[in-house]
C-alpha cells in the first residue's frame, strides 16, 4: 500500500510504531504490517525514528558484537538474522568486519555471493573469514594442465568485485606469486624469483664472455701455419688468415706432398707456371679466366695446377710433372694420368 495515496489511520500508525521499537528492522514490519517498506519508512519519519537509509542502522546498534561472536559459534548467518530480525546482507558484513566465521561456514550467504561459480568449502578451516581465501578444484585442475612447474595453492576476490587473484607455488625456487585470473590462463606464465635470476646468469655470461674477448684481443697469437703473430677477438682463433687456414687443412701443395710423401720442390710455384704456359689449359687447349685472379676467384675456367703424374700415385711437384688448367678439367681429371 502507498502511503501517499491512501492514509493511515492512526492506530495503523501505533502499531507500526510498536512493531518497529520491539523488532528494530523495517522489512520484518512491512512483511507483518502487510504494508510496503516505503510505506512503513514514511511512518517513522513522522515518528523521528527513521535514521539513514534503509532502517537497518538502528538494528545494528542494537545487536552488539558479544552477541555476534557467540551465535557464530552455533548459528548460520540465515539463523542469525531470524534470531536478530536483521537481515541476512547486515550479519555478513558485522562479521566480515569482526573477521569472524560461523560454525557452518558452507552456509555462509556471502560465500554463495561471492563463489557463486565455484561454490567450494574452505579449504583451510582455521583461516580467518576475513582473508576470503579459499581453494578451488577447477583452478588447480587448469593449473596442472597448463602450467605443471607450479602448485596452486588458492584463489581470492578483490573487494566484491570480478577481479580474482590467485596463489601460485613455484616447483624450483618455492617462490609463492599471486597472480591474477586471466594471467594464470595463458602459457607465458613465469616466476618472478626465477626470472631474476634467469637475467643475473645471461648479464653474467656476458660478462665473462666481454672479459675473455678483452684479455684475448690484447694477447698476440701465433698462427698455426705461418708461424707469424696476430691479434684476434675471436678466442678461438688459430689462423691469421683464411687462407692460411684452408691451406693448413690439407689444400697447398706443400701439404699434400707432405702427406703422400713426395718430393717438393719450392720453386715451382703457381704463378711462374701460369706464365710459363700463357693460362693455357693443357688438357682442352683453350685460355682460363684471370680477370679475377687465381687467388681469389675459383670458378670452373679459373688457372689450376695439375700435376701431370699425381701426387696420390708417387709423382713429384717439379717443373716436368706439372702443368696449367681449368679447375673443371682438374677435377674431371682425377687421379688419372693422360698420355
Amino acid at each position: 500500500m502507498n502511503y501517499r495515496n491512501t492514509p493511515l489511520t492512526h492506530d495503523e500508525k501505533e502499531k507500526i510504531k510498536e512493531i518497529y521499537l520491539k523488532i528494530g528492522n523495517q522489512r520484518t514490519v512491512a512483511k507483518e504490517t502487510g504494508h510496503s517498506c516505503r510505506t512503513v519508512n514514511n511512518v517513522l519519519k513522522d515518528y523521528g525514528l527513521n535514521k539513514g537509509q534503509g532502517g537497518n542502522q538502528l538494528s545494528q546498534t542494537k545487536i552488539t558484537n558479544k552477541d555476534l561472536v557467540d551465535a557464530a559459534g552455533d548459528l548460520s548467518v540465515k539463523e542469525m538474522s531470524l534470531k536478530f530480525g536483521v537481515h541476512e546482507n547486515t550479519i555478513y558484513r558485522r562479521l566480515r568486519k569482526l573477521e569472524i566465521k560461523p560454525q557452518n561456514s558452507d552456509q555462509l550467504l556471502g560465500l554463495r555471493k561471492q563463489w557463486g561459480k565455484h561454490n567450494e568449502n574452505l579449504k583451510n578451516k582455521d583461516a580467518k573469514f576475513g582473508e576470503c581465501w579459499h581453494y578451488v578444484s577447477s583452478f588447480d585442475e587448469k593449473c596442472k594442465k597448463i602450467h605443471p612447474e607450479f602448485i596452486y595453492i588458492e584463489t581470492r576476490r578483490i573487494n566484491d568485485s570480478n577481479i580474482t587473484r590467485v596463489r601460485l607455488k613455484c616447483k624450483l625456487c618455492n617462490t609463492v606469486i599471486e597472480r591474477a585470473e586471466s594471467t594464470v590462463r595463458q602459457k607465458n606464465l613465469e616466476c618472478d624469483c626465477c626470472r631474476k635470476n634467469k637475467q643475473l646468469q645471461d648479464e653474467r655470461a656476458k660478462l665473462i664472455y666481454f672479459l675473455i674477448v678483452l684479455k684475448d684481443y690484447k694477447t698476440p697469437k701465433e698462427c698455426k701455419y705461418c708461424e707469424k703473430e696476430f691479434y684476434s677477438k675471436y678466442p678461438n682463433s688459430r689462423y691469421c688468415s683464411s687462407k692460411c687456414k684452408r691451406k693448413a687443412k690439407g689444400g697447398s701443395i706443400k701439404a699434400r706432398c707432405k702427406k703422400y710423401g713426395v718430393f717438393y720442390d719450392p720453386s715451382v710455384t703457381p704463378a711462374k707456371i701460369f706464365a710459363r704456359d700463357d693460362y693455357v689449359c693443357k688438357i682442352c687447349g683453350q685460355k682460363c679466366v684471370k680477370d679475377k685472379g687465381w687467388t681469389e676467384y675459383m670458378g670452373p675456367k679459373s688457372p689450376t695446377v695439375d700435376h701431370i703424374v699425381a701426387l696420390a700415385n708417387g709423382g713429384n711437384h717439379v717443373w716436368s710433372n706439372v702443368q696449367c688448367a681449368h679447375a673443371i678439367c682438374n677435377s674431371y681429371k682425377r687421379n688419372l694420368t693422360i698420355v
